[in-house]
């Protein structure tokens, strides 16, 4: 929509051709075109001679929709802007509007003003409704008024022939049924017709409710739905929730973490290698009765292995690192209460605290240092969501009094879930062409599915703004888009999350890949 072209007087080489084109575009209105004005500047002043002249009042955009041309085009798009539509949906900018100008009866100046009506709403509601979808529910509605109101009309139009009528806008279905009962409970009116043929009640809400559109207290009638947690989640971005740092680093960390052999005391349990990424006491959140206490937590290569006595963590945290440093053999034993894996796993943070969340459950916890432990968690948990694993600590049975040994020597990874041996597999240059090989396929997979997931999300958000933009006016809609926008916020909140798992996935996979490639 052009706001700053104007017509030049005969001054200008070639202007006078450019003057007297635009002129002849506007012959048929009641006004000549003033040397210089702006298409704006002309449908304001229009709109002055419209209000002054009886004849014409209400007629501004029919005048402007005479015909087709560029300069009216714009001048009919410029004196529609003027209307203050930012905050209504479309059946109430569409009442507001045609609350001040008249439809002409000829269909095409119908069509050019519902096409430069579409043009400025759409551009008002990005992400909301394009162009041609408001303009085709826009000529819905009004087709929908006439067969409603419109007293030579014997079959009004039921809900289930608007629904069709409207489809090809491919908007939500509780959308349209809004529009529908909203459209089909009062009248249009327009703001100069001095007699209303309607009971004394209609003519009441019809009042009440234009004098809301007047006022803009309509947003009023706007649900009182809480939609912030759904635009949260897709502001969370792989590098934040791995701390934005460097993956390689992180990749190296884990490496060239301590591991363990375990073997149970009990002869039928299966031996588990187990690499210690990181340890520590952490406060844990018991959900069922919100209370908080400290619990041990290692994050190994696979797992969270949680232990209610932290102290015994930190005792083996210090085993550990005196072994390692005076290369000393070390054996001890260690009970896990409960082991975690972590391949549906994410952390966020939340605050001053970590949320683990899970397809079943979540957990919070506070720690010192924990950005480092959701960048930890992160990248092993991508890893396993993809059935790449640094050990077999995922596999292990909690409760169990394990004896185990440190081991010196450093083992490969990540591996695919299901290797015989993991020793083995390690060290074996085949198993690590072929986990090179599904580490690129999965690579792949991730950045087509978080693609695909993104386009499904903005379409999400672009139906959550349209619904918190709607204005029921009766009780029973209310309900109705209250229930819809509950179950869209659960399922548009589902698939954020989704898609901050898979861009996590995308970030671990892309930092294996790279360091595959350099140790091969």
């Amino acid at each position: 929509m052009s706001e700053t072209t104007s017509v030049s007087g005969p001054s200008g080489a070639g202007s006078g051709d450019l003057f007297e084109g635009a002129n002849m575009q506007v012959s048929d209105l009641p006004l000549a075109l003033l040397a210089g004005e702006t298409p704006r500047a002309y449908s304001r002043r229009l709109y002055r001679y419209t209000e002054e002249d009886k004849t014409y009042s209400g007629r501004t955009a029919a005048l402007l929709a005479s015909r087709e041309a560029p300069f009216l085009r714009s001048a009919l798009e410029s004196y529609i802007a003027r209307f203050r539509f930012e905050s209504y949906p479309l059946d109430m900018a569409l009442r507001q509007f045609l609350a001040w100008e008249r439809l002409p009866t000829e269909a095409q100046q119908v069509d050019r003003i519902l096409a430069a009506f579409a043009a400025v709403y759409a551009g008002l509601h990005p992400g909301i409704m394009d162009e041609h979808q408001t303009y085709l529910l826009a000529f819905a509605l009004i087709l929908l008024h006439t067969s409603t109101f419109n007293r030579s009309v014997r079959s009004p139009m039921s809900k289930a022939d608007f629904l069709g009528v409207a489809s090809p806008t491919d908007l939500p279905r509780a959308v349209l049924e809004y529009m529908y009962d909203n459209v089909t409970l009062l009248e249009f009116v327009h703001m100069h017709d001095e007699t209303r043929h309607k009971r004394r009640s209609a003519v009441r809400e019809q009042d009440a409710v234009y004098k809301l559109l007047t006022t803009g207290d309509v947003v009023q009638l706007q649900t009182a739905v809480d939609w912030e947690a759904c635009f949260q989640v897709p502001a969370v971005s792989a590098a934040q929730l791995m701390d934005e740092c460097d993956v390689q680093d992180l990749h190296k960390t884990v490496c060239q973490s301590p591991m363990i052999e375990l073997r149970a005391r009990k002869k039928s349990e299966a031996t588990h290698l187990v690499r210690l990424v990181r340890m520590g006491a952490v406060r844990r959140r018991d959900e069922r009765t919100r209370r908080w206490s400290t619990w041990g937590l290692c994050i190994t290569g696979s797992a969270l292995l949680w232990f209610r006595k932290a102290e015994a963590v930190l005792a083996l945290q210090a085993q550990i690192a005196g072994a390692r440093r005076y290369h000393r053999d070390l054996t001890s034993s260690m009970h896990p209460d409960d082991v975690m894996p972590l391949a549906d796993l994410l952390c966020v943070q939340d605050k001053d605290t970590l949320r683990l969340c899970s397809a079943r459950k979540r957990t919070r916890l506070e720690t010192s240092d924990a950005a480092m432990w959701m960048a930890e968690i992160n990248y092993i948990a991508s890893l396993a969501s993809c059935g790449l694993v640094w050990d077999d600590a995922s596999t292990m049975h909690d409760d169990v009094r394990w004896e185990f040994q440190l081991l010196h020597q450093p083992l490969a990874g990540p591996l695919i879930t299901g290797q015989v041996s993991y020793w083995a597999a390690s060290t074996s240059p085949a198993v690590w062409q072929e986990t090179l090989a599904a580490v690129e396929r999965l690579w792949n997979e991730a950045e087509c599915r978080r693609a695909d997931l993104f386009a499904e999300s903005q379409r999400g958000v672009g139906h959550a703004r349209h619904l918190r933009l709607l204005t029921p006016m009766q009780r029973m809609t209310r309900e109705k888009l209250e229930q819809a926008s509950h179950d869209l916020l659960h399922t548009l909140t589902a698939a954020q999350w989704e898609l901050a798992r898979i861009a996590c996935r995308v970030h671990a996979l892309a930092a294996v890949h790279q360091a595959f490639h350099s140790d091969i």
